[in-house]
């Protein structure tokens, strides 16, 4: 593991910013607008089904964020922070320190995470699926069916597809930490990313092709629950191990072990990768790098459907 501390986005540089959502607002009008675009996303996925039962109001946190301890001495809240604090804070351990890291984020990738609590509550978790991006962000991918897999075109696919839905699935969960919105973004994952909508009987999962995708959803999520709320989670792009000069900063696909295809061109898989996670902790603006290297995952990609006479075939993915 890897360690070096700087400086997080301060308000003035996150609020110079040149998105069009922001101009001519107040940081709090600005904050609260980027919030507001997950929530009525997930409102337009909810499509005005029957909302779930909601949760209750003094839930306890799950696994991915142990809850505030009522003891402890209240942290000061910087002007800022206050509405985002009023808003989330009691889904966190350290909520001055996420919201810095969500800003952070979203400063990178401007995107937002925060999904409101009464959204959450009004998600109906279904096999459903509208276009090729889920509300969230989680994106398809389409494989032409006549392209032959090698291990540069592996390596190609985990960079554009797989790694960038882990990488939202991770800083997902970690902003919204409760059971039930962690179960609305696997349900989103598992629907776009790993054919959970074609693999579905009767609008019920079928577990029994959800296992790999579930293998790959836990082992982020075991990152997730080590470094908490308060940090931002990002893969290294992947090369292969003969571009040796890459290797501390990279994800690193076998040299020894090539892409296995099956016969019939079904899918694919590669052996040994090793997966390297660059993790951004912060303690209120202050920002600390760390890295995680997971070794020899075992990572497999599927055509789904598969039909040889298609033009292309949409693909899933998860780890054996």
């Amino acid at each position: 593991m890897t360690e070096q501390t700087h400086s997080g986005p301060d308000e003035q540089k996150y609020d110079q910013i040149p998105t069009p959502e922001k101009k001519g607002l107040s940081k709090k009008q600005k904050m609260i607008m980027a919030f507001a675009g997950v929530a009525l996303a997930l409102v337009a996925a909810a499509g005005g089904g029957v909302a779930v039962n909601a949760m209750n109001q003094n839930r306890t946190a799950t696994k991915t964020e142990a809850p505030i301890n009522p003891t402890d001495e209240k942290q000061a809240i910087p002007n800022e922070a206050k509405t985002f604090v009023n808003d989330y804070g009691d889904r966190y351990k350290d909520p001055v320190s996420t919201y810095y890291s969500a800003m952070g984020y979203e400063a990178e990738y401007d995107a937002p995470l925060m999904m409101t609590d009464a959204n959450i509550n009004k998600y109906e978790i279904t096999n459903d699926f509208h276009g090729e991006v889920s509300p969230l962000g989680f994106k398809m991918e389409k494989l032409p069916i006549e392209d032959k897999i090698d291990q540069a075109y592996s390596i190609k696919i985990f960079n554009e597809f797989e790694a960038k839905n882990l990488n939202l699935y991770m800083n997902l969960i970690a902003k919204n930490p409760s059971e039930k919105g962690v179960a609305t973004i696997e349900n989103q994952f598992l629907n776009y990313c790993a054919g959970n909508y074609l693999n579905s009987n009767n609008n019920t999962s079928n577990e029994a092709e959800n296992i790999k995708a579930r293998k790959i959803l836990d082992t982020m999520k075991s990152i997730v629950e080590k470094y908490g709320s308060n940090a931002n989670y990002c893969i290294a792009p992947a090369v292969s191990a003969q571009l040796t000069t890459r290797v501390p900063t990279s994800t690193i696909f076998s040299s020894d072990i090539p892409t296995r295809v099956r016969d019939d061109n079904s899918g694919f898989a590669d052996s040994g990768v090793s997966i390297l996670i660059n993790i951004d902790v912060y303690e209120g603006k202050e920002v600390t790098h760390k890295t995680e290297l997971l070794k020899d995952v075992q990572l497999s990609c599927e055509r789904q459907p598969f039909f040889k006479t298609a033009k292309f075939v949409y693909l899933s993915f998860g780890q054996d």
